[in-house]
């Protein structure tokens, strides 16, 4: 008989969902829940078979990871094209979907918005709960503090914990010791650069001359830090003198310190950074032990 876990969670603990403690505790409550321990890799199947859950089924999303097709049933669908890791993630954040799934909406909301939370902040959410699920801190954390925090050791979590190197590298930085951030870089001009160019049937119509638009720079697509009052700001570009861009450019994996401006975040930076090839293009993914970082006992 299915029974559904979010709605069983908030029957038993009496409470809303306010941030991503509560997703841990969810996350946390599921395998209690399935008689499941906290060793990876964790067991996915017994918390369908807790609850009475469909195993997902494997279909073409296009566009998509995956989808929550019919939220009373349980019935989770994954991009068959995938990675393993990545549907496996996949698949834990659509079990944190359904959590929200029964949280109550203000009638007044926007149609994405669930809960209190809108769209994209429910999505980030659900991430961190599907990290809390796949990588439990009481097993996790006391191998980070055990390797210390670096790439080699998001290497051997990923694949103990069957999950993916950037899931592996965002929870160590997350909830490990130090201060670190994970940041995907990008060859890219800035959205304001973009914007001031002129189209060429502009410039034709209008007899004007052409506007250059500024060289393409290093710059972060994405980030996660381990605290709020450590943000580094999308689109912020890194110096061609740096470790950084140098892997980028080589298409080889470098380590050293540079001297970095990342917004808040500034003065010597220790990177740690992997080229790869994603849809035709360079990209960069670093580990940062930022500045401040002195009790992480990362491998220098």
């Amino acid at each position: 008989m299915l029974v559904h876990p979010g709605r069983l969670f908030l029957k038993q603990n009496n409470s809303t969902i306010d941030g991503p403690e509560d997703l841990g505790r969810y996350a946390t409550f599921l395998l209690c829940e399935a008689g499941t321990d906290s060793e990876p890799p964790i067991n996915l199947t017994a918390i369908y078979e807790r609850f009475g859950l469909p195993l997902p089924r494997r279909v073409s999303l296009p566009g998509q990871q995956g989808l929550l097709l019919d939220p009373e049933a349980g019935l989770i669908l994954i991009e068959e094209s995938d990675h393993a890791m990545r549907q496996r993630f996949t698949e834990a954040h659509e079990l944190m979907e359904l959590l929200f799934a029964v949280v109550p909406t203000k009638p007044s909301s926007s149609a994405r918005d669930v809960g209190k939370f809108r769209y994209h902040t429910k999505e980030r959410l659900c991430n961190a709960g599907a990290a809390a699920l796949l990588m439990p801190a009481n097993t996790f954390l006391p191998r980070v503090k055990h390797l210390g925090v670096s790439f080699e050791t998001a290497r051997v979590l990923a694949n103990e914990y069957e999950v993916s190197l950037s899931a592996a590298l965002i929870r160590m930085a997350t909830i490990g010791p130090g201060i670190h951030a994970v940041v995907l870089w990008r060859m890219k001009n800035k959205p304001s650069e973009v914007k001031s160019q002129v189209p060429e049937q502009q410039m034709a119509l209008l007899e004007v001359a052409p506007v250059k638009i500024a060289s393409p720079k290093l710059r972060v697509e994405w980030s996660f830090t381990g605290s709020l009052s450590h943000f580094i700001p999308q689109d912020k570009s890194v110096p061609e003198t740096s470790f950084i861009y140098s892997t980028w450019h080589t298409r080889s994996f470098s380590a050293g310190n540079d001297r970095l401006d990342l917004g808040s975040m500034r003065g010597i930076t220790y990177s740690e950074n992997l080229p790869f090839e994603a849809e035709a293009e360079w990209q960069v993914l670093s580990l940062l032990h930022l500045p401040g970082d002195v009790d992480c006992e990362g491998q220098r």
